[in-house]
């Protein structure tokens, strides 16, 4: 087959999405089909000479907005579409336009994977209201399915679409990425560590001041922060407040990352809104006990007794149930540790890849 994916951007940009799509497109490629991704940004890009690229047996495509204007660029783009015989799009912002567009492709199935949606937080309201209305439920109906990855996005677009086939997929997440031993890490539950974005919604901030409020009622945490974000704003934060157990890495490589992982035994999630919570299930996969805030879409990722959900606006209800999850986990961590590597597996790329292929030969 030849498959086309829709993303905003892709691999080398460090995100959720970004890390999804590069899973499906070179699981797939690496089965024989042809296999393109079209990034509607250039991120990434120094040089119109590296606007397509080949890597990993896929052809990226980059394009911008200005594109529009140059019948090279809008020629290479319409012979990839006619040619392809499955268009999925990553990208629900963007979904609705580019569907009512692929509608002059009426024999290619065309499929969207929801991404979290824009239903986990008060952003993007103009989207979710075209969302709501009669143009975007005929654009929704163009699609052959709408893979939502969660539970909260399978119940909001299921109320929004005419598909018949609205379909549960779980997202696509790469399994223990640092290759470490999941076996590996320090008895106890005191020893965090977090990675990825420094972004106001991962509520980095608010995990400093928990904290700061655990050191005062003698319950001591190490905390490893590590990001290819800027860090100086949370260093800073740490230093004024005298938080001298936090300890920042600005781009680690991959080989200190898997090193503070075998030092690690928690990987915490402190965010205000996901659209899934990607980190959490590799850290999982890593054979790391996953404590997160205890909101929507993040306390559905894995079952109830995987991890510690906790209410990162409500310090003294939070430190109880922490110090109540140690007393448990204490008495059988490699239990624990098992039970959440297991839990990861059901997100696993080749798994997933089955399923999707499977859904476009239906």
């Amino acid at each position: 087959m030849i498959i086309v994916h829709f993303t905003p951007t892709y691999h080398p940009v460090i995100g959720g999405i970004e890390s999804v799509v590069k899973s499906l497109a070179t699981q797939m490629a690496s089965l024989n089909h042809r296999v393109y991704v079209i990034c509607l940004s250039r991120h990434t890009l120094v040089s119109d000479s590296a606007r397509e690229i080949t890597a990993d047996g896929v052809s990226v495509l980059y394009f911008t907005h200005y594109d529009i204007f140059s019948p090279s660029r809008i020629s290479r783009l319409s012979k990839v579409l006619r040619s392809a015989d499955i268009l999925h799009l990553h990208d629900p912002k963007l979904g609705l336009l580019v569907a009512i567009a692929l509608t002059l492709l009426p024999k290619t199935k065309k499929y969207l994977t929801t991404h979290g949606g824009f239903y986990h937080h008060n952003r993007f309201p103009l989207i979710k209201k075209l969302y709501a209305s009669t143009w975007a439920r005929y654009a929704l109906g163009k699609l052959n399915t709408v893979f939502a990855i969660s539970e909260a996005d399978f119940l909001a677009f299921s109320r929004l679409s005419p598909v018949p086939n609205v379909r549960l997929s779980l997202n696509v997440v790469r399994m223990n990425p640092f290759g470490v031993d999941p076996a590996v890490h320090p008895p106890g539950v005191r020893n965090w560590l977090y990675w990825g974005r420094t972004s106001s919604n991962k509520n980095l901030v608010s995990l400093l001041n928990f904290l700061m409020f655990l050191n005062n009622n003698d319950v001591h945490i190490v905390l490893h922060v590590c990001s290819s974000y800027p860090l100086q704003d949370l260093i800073a934060f740490a230093k004024q407040h005298g938080l001298t157990n936090v300890f920042f890495y600005h781009k680690p490589d991959n080989s200190h990352i898997a090193s503070l992982i075998n030092q690690s035994s928690v990987f915490v999630l402190p965010s205000s809104y996901e659209g899934f919570g990607l980190t959490l299930v590799e850290a999982a996969s890593s054979g790391l006990l996953p404590i997160f805030n205890d909101i929507s879409p993040l306390n559905t990722v894995f079952p109830s007794d995987v991890g510690l959900a906790l209410d990162f606006s409500d310090f003294r209800s939070s430190l109880v149930a922490f110090l109540e999850y140690e007393m448990i986990v204490s008495s059988d961590q490699s239990t624990f540790v098992t039970d959440a590597i297991a839990a990861s597996q059901v997100y696993s790329p080749k798994r997933r890849v089955e399923e999707i292929l499977s859904v476009y030969l239906s």
